[in-house]
């Protein structure tokens, strides 16, 4: 078994795939934004054109045989990424890493990262990991994430939230989807059940399960710092 400097010196050798959304909130120009990302020495950099590419784009690398996949974009990139990424379960080890593009960045905030590209340029290109909870929501379909999952009132919200929004409005664009979403608030019938099979019955207008500490960029819902824990 390798120790973990040994596993440290062989992810240096590891180029990164780098998937970029272009249309995250926070890029102004995308060609300075892939001049600045070729300090990472990337095997691959793909753009996406289309909602739900990151997603396609990270199973095919995986495929592939990448080991280290890099989503330069907000939230959404970063969802995607991981569904890639998490499904079907890959064969080997695989490290993602983070571009806070965004306009919430709340994974990002969550574990300490800032807006600084250069600073977050350098944190990738050290290389260095650190575990992560990865949750999983099953209903229709099977779906992952790291920071966190909604249903209710949020699921409204998201609807009425759109990329023009995004860009006009910044991070006030989800307190601006909330307000348009005010006239649908309604409560849910809802089953809950607990490790220790407690269950409750109850009327719920909105529900997150959290394993970062931010949601919606204004909502704080998680005082303790680490997300390698549940």
């Amino acid at each position: 078994m390798l120790s973990a400097e040994q596993k440290l010196k062989a992810r240096k050798r590891v180029k990164p795939y780098v998937i970029v959304n272009p249309v995250a909130g926070s890029i102004v120009d995308l060609n300075v934004l892939l001049r600045q990302l070729r300090r990472l020495n990337a095997k691959e950099v793909r753009v996406t054109q289309r909602p739900g590419e990151a997603e396609t784009l990270a199973r095919e690398a995986v495929r592939a045989g990448s080991g280290y996949i890099i989503a330069a974009g907000g939230d959404g990139t970063l969802n995607e990424v991981i569904n890639g990424v998490a499904s079907p379960r890959p064969p080997f080890e695989i490290c993602v890493g983070i571009v806070p593009l965004g306009t919430a960045n709340d994974f990002a905030r969550s574990i300490g990262l800032t807006s600084e590209m250069d600073a977050n340029i350098n944190i990738l290109r050290a290389k260095k990991t650190a575990p992560v909870d990865l949750g999983r929501m099953t209903g229709g379909h099977t779906r992952y994430f790291v920071n966190a999952s909604s249903g209710g009132f949020s699921s409204v919200v998201d609807e009425k939230l759109s990329s023009e929004i995004k860009s006009s409005w910044g991070p006030l664009a989800y307190l601006r989807s909330a307000a348009a979403a005010l006239p649908e608030l309604h409560a849910y019938c809802t089953t809950v059940i607990f490790d220790d099979a407690e269950r409750l019955m109850i009327d719920l207008y909105n529900i997150i399960i959290a394993n970062g500490r931010y949601y919606h960029c204004q909502w704080t819902i998680r005082c303790r710092r680490t997300t390698d824990r549940a």
